[in-house]
């Protein structure tokens, strides 16, 4: 979303650092009341309103401006010409890049940022996310909270947030299964993995088939390759499973999983997709894509 319209916001911003934009466009609440502030930047204006955190996001109307993380509006701004009767559709408009964001890299760093700048607090996340779905202690005392909706797991240092994890608790739920781990091995002539699989289903799992295609540096095929994890793995419980030297090349670098195939103890079968394989796992999004271990 952020990489898309770089280029469109950076002239946003650039014009609203430079030009008068009181004299150029409206800002308007988003119960469609026109802000009858004089504003000569866009910081003015959220400064004015007592804002720090925001996020934009471009209609063809004019740009809805939301609290950070959320897409709970502030105002909508129009350039030249006000469609005030569109308010609603331009806010509608950012529900599905939203729902894409919360399990994006884009959202993880937006965290990281805020919890850096130490403006990710209780109070913030309560009033963008209102109240959490878990509040409880890890064993060394620290308090976390998770909000299911908002795909994140923070971990707070007294009422400031101190780290974050990006999960995409839906995707987990909906296929009974999470990858805690997954860390690519090898060597000079071989590539692998380890992997964590978390079962949150309500069924024993007696098997777990996971495909993985491995490629070179510049990213062409070197092999692809099925491996099976031996259960059983009960409901609440994680299995740890290590697949070394699972393709033999000297060019092997990367690894990813292609799909995962449940088999439970009754006999049924559950098969996750590639795209959902990405949507259960816990992701390290400090890392870019899955290298072997000596890179």
């Amino acid at each position: 979303m952020k990489k898309t319209l770089l280029v469109f916001l950076f002239s946003i911003l650039t014009f609203s650092i430079f030009a008068q934009l009181s004299n150029e466009c409206n800002a308007y609440y988003p119960n469609g009341k026109k802000i009858n502030l004089t504003f000569n930047t866009i910081k003015d204006l959220l400064d004015t309103l007592g804002i720090k955190e925001t996020e934009n996001y471009n209609n063809k109307y004019g740009i809805v401006y939301f609290k950070r993380l959320s897409n709970k509006p502030i105002f909508i701004l129009f350039f030249k010409q006000n469609y005030p009767t569109k308010i609603k559709e331009i806010i509608a408009s950012y529900n599905q890049p939203y729902y894409k964001y919360l399990n994006s890299y884009d959202y993880y760093f937006d965290l990281k940022d805020m919890i850096k700048k130490g403006s990710l607090t209780k109070d913030y996340l309560k009033d963008i996310f209102n109240e959490p779905d878990i509040k409880e202690q890890n064993e060394d005392g620290s308090e976390f909270w998770v909000f299911k909706n908002y795909n994140v797991k923070i971990i707070f240092n007294n009422d400031i947030a101190q780290s974050a994890d990006v999960i995409n608790y839906k995707a987990i739920k909906r296929n009974g299964l999470s990858i805690s781990t997954f860390d690519v091995t090898g060597s000079d002539y071989t590539i692998g993995f380890d992997i964590s699989l978390s079962n949150f289903g309500n069924k024993t799992i007696k098997y777990v088939f996971i495909t993985v295609t491995s490629t070179n540096p510049v990213h062409d095929k070197v092999g692809t390759k099925t491996v099976k994890a031996v259960g059983p793995i009960k409901p609440d419980e994680t299995g740890s499973y290590e697949f070394e030297d699972i393709i033999y090349s000297t060019t092997a670098k990367y690894l990813s999983i292609d799909n995962v195939k449940i088999q439970y103890m009754d006999g049924t079968i559950k098969l996750i997709s590639k795209s959902d394989v990405q949507n259960i796992r816990i992701q390290d999004w400090e890392e870019v894509g899955n290298r072997t271990i000596d890179d």
